[in-house]
């Protein structure tokens, strides 16, 4: 699926929407990458990917155009909001997945972008969300993982 490049213009829009309910719940979406049933391979690989802001005509130090945003927003609830929740693969033989948020670093002249996690407030009798940072449990022959906080060095 896709549209086609623009000359002059914006780029085509693609939107693809599942149907509502109305005395039941609206309908799923999902998208899945391909499994392989082979001892020495990789399963397909699922990329969600922004649009670049790339003029090269603008120079490094006066661009102001900036790459396109991914969001992720779970659905309104006129009881509880949706949950968002991220988990890595487990391997049944060996390790889960890794994890890893990052930003990219910044440009010559620029600074690499930050990274807030917070939790919503309140309403008006409520309380705000808890964070928890906590590794897993070990089984009687592991460690349990540690946690390390620290910063960069000036180079």
């Amino acid at each position: 699926i896709s549209t086609g490049s623009a000359v002059g213009g914006n780029g085509g829009d693609i939107t693809m929407k599942v149907g509502d309910g109305n005395t039941g719940p609206g309908g799923d979406m999902s998208l899945t990458a391909g499994k392989t049933t082979s001892s020495n391979a990789t399963g397909g690989k699922l990329t969600i990917k922004a649009g670049a802001s790339d003029d090269p005509s603008a120079s490094s130090s006066t661009s102001t155009s900036t790459g396109g945003e991914i969001e992720i927003v779970a659905g309104l609830g006129s009881g509880a909001g949706g949950a968002v929740t991220i988990t890595t693969g487990v391997g049944t033989a060996t390790d889960s997945g890794a994890m890893t948020l990052s930003t990219a670093a910044g440009g010559t002249s620029g600074n690499s972008g930050d990274v807030s996690m917070k939790t919503g407030a309140g309403g008006t009798t409520g309380n705000s969300g808890k964070m928890e940072l906590a590794t897993g449990d070990s089984q009687t022959a592991g460690a349990s993982g540690n946690i390390a906080i620290s910063t960069g060095s000036a180079v």
